[in-house]
């Protein structure tokens, strides 16, 4: 497999885990829990997500990228909301900390980082017929 088609496959990865992390990430804004209860395992396992990638570059070869999540800190931050169920004695209740704007934006930009990577891949796939044809 060329560099250039292993670099693409990873970024299609790292852009498909993007977009479905800013989706959840959307989903999860409307959510409010009590705000005693943001620390708590239940709490944390529905908490909002960052992606982080590395670039896996061994030995001068490049071999892509790796991406992950984790937990963003702060996930939960507290707002006034009196008229809640889950509101405490001074009517806050813990949200989960998503901005939808910035979720959108990460949403808009993974989906033309993989477009772009699957170009790349098409090209490559152009590229090799052509020199197998040729030889």
């Amino acid at each position: 497999m060329s560099s250039s088609l292993r670099i693409a496959l990873s970024g299609l990865a790292d852009a498909t885990l993007r977009a479905v992390n800013a989706a959840e990430n959307i989903v999860k804004a409307s959510s409010t829990i009590r705000n005693s209860e943001k620390n708590t395992p239940a709490a944390q396992a529905e908490a909002p997500t960052d992606v982080v990638t590395v670039s896996q570059n061994i030995a001068g070869n490049n071999l892509g990228v790796t991406s992950g999540r984790i937990t963003r800190d702060p996930a939960y931050v507290t707002r006034y909301d009196g008229t809640s169920s889950l509101a405490d004695d001074h009517g806050l209740v813990a949200v989960p900390n998503v901005d939808i704007a910035s979720e959108i934006v990460a949403l808009n930009v993974a989906s033309i980082a993989y477009q772009a990577n699957a170009k790349v891949i098409e090209v490559t796939r152009k590229t090799d017929e052509e020199l197998l044809r040729v030889t």
